[in-house]
């Protein structure tokens, strides 16, 4: 049965195909070569061009339905400013119990 009698080849396989696959984007090749990645955050990037990009964002919203759809969604999906907060449902079993009365071990 198959889930049970796994051959050991299936491992050596699995094990090849693992590393195989693992961070191929660092390899160093001709294909990457000047592939430069920044070395700044994402906010440091965009500083510079907030303004222009802020605008065009807005022109955007304007006169593309689509953009009017994605920032509803968007708008929609937010959270809110306090965020989540927990809050247990949980009941006190122990105090259960004292109040139907003490259970043994096989709960009767």
């Amino acid at each position: 049965m198959w889930p049970f009698n796994k051959s050991k080849s299936s491992k050596k396989h699995t094990s090849k195909s693992m590393f195989a696959r693992s961070y191929t984007g660092a390899k160093a090749s001709c294909l990457l070569a000047d592939f430069l990645s920044p070395s700044s955050t994402a906010d440091k990037e965009i500083k510079s061009a907030l303004r222009t990009l802020r605008d065009r964002s807005r022109q955007l919203s304007w006169n593309e339905l689509f953009a009017q759809r994605a920032l509803l969604i968007f708008r929609t999906n937010v959270v809110g400013e306090k965020g989540f907060h927990f809050q247990s449902k949980s009941r006190n079993l122990s105090r259960q119990g004292e109040l139907v009365g003490d259970l043994d071990a096989v709960g009767k």
